[in-house]
């Protein structure tokens, strides 16, 4: 177990590590931050399964299910899912819906959309979140590869970023 000084330096060093940072690492920090959920958000949107869309939709059905929405039953033509429609006030209310489509012989492509209405207002939403639960549960390693190239995008924006910083510093 850490000892009280071991605990004290270590929150010493959280505390003040950031104050140690130039501006220049600060804002290529903020520019990685900003790349990352841009390119994750890209990259998990655009993302094909290797797998029908019969075959992905009943999983896609059992995380609906685990939401907080009550019922997931697959749209007449059977290519996309929807759950009832949940109160969150007297105003709003929103469901969660899943579209599929065939993007070649046994690949599928799906969106998570949100619909919220308030009042005689409906709005709609991509939830990449739920996108990439799917992915993490239907292939752990191809949601760590995406995860990685938007990791890796980010740390060459880092990168590029405070150079261009510190170059123009120089001038």
């Amino acid at each position: 177990m850490l000892g009280q000084k071991t605990l004290i330096s270590l929150l010493l060093i959280f505390i003040l590590l950031p104050a140690c940072t130039t501006p220049q690492e600060r804002q290529a920090r903020q520019v990685e931050e900003d790349t990352y959920r841009t390119a994750l958000q890209r990259m998990v949107q655009s993302y094909v399964y290797s797998m029908s869309c019969e075959a992905l939709l009943p999983l896609a059905k059992d995380l609906l299910w685990e939401s907080p929405y009550d019922g997931a039953a697959y749209t007449e033509d059977r290519t996309g899912l929807t759950t009832d429609w949940r109160d969150h006030d007297e105003t709003r209310r929103s469901r969660l819906t899943v579209h599929s489509h065939r993007a070649g012989h046994d690949r599928c492509a799906v969106q998570f959309i949100t619909q919220e209405r308030i009042g005689h207002n409906e709005h709609q939403r991509r939830d990449v979140n739920r996108e990439l639960e799917l992915l993490e549960r239907v292939d752990d390693e191809e949601a760590n590869r995406v995860r990685l190239g938007a990791r890796r995008e980010a740390r060459e924006a880092y990168d590029l970023t405070l150079q261009r910083l510190e170059q123009e510093e120089d001038r």
